[in-house]
């Protein structure tokens, strides 16, 4: 079990969760995010690693070789931060 979350104040929106998402994730977020800004936090409360994107896994760096997540875990969690953001703006 990992803890994940999301908030906002204002117009500033931020994720949180335990592990190290690969840049384009983060940037994923925060492109597609409804607030004007978003802050994607790493590594809060507890350390999972890292988490490799679709792109990165056919590449096998050092990131990938020691990932605890399977392939397709950082795209399900990007629209699961999304749906978190989206519900938040929206107040549902």
């Amino acid at each position: 079990d990992l803890t994940i979350g999301a908030f906002a104040i204002g117009d500033v929106a931020f994720t949180f969760h335990p592990y190290e998402m690969f840049d384009t994730t983060g940037m994923h977020i925060k492109e597609q995010s409804p607030y004007k800004m978003t802050v994607v936090m790493y590594l809060t409360n507890e350390i999972y690693g890292y988490m490799p994107d679709a792109d990165a896994i056919p590449h096998g760096l050092y990131e990938v070789d020691i990932t605890k997540f399977v392939p397709g875990t950082a795209e399900l969690f990007e629209q699961t931060y999304l749906e978190m953001l989206n519900a938040l703006h929206t107040g549902q």
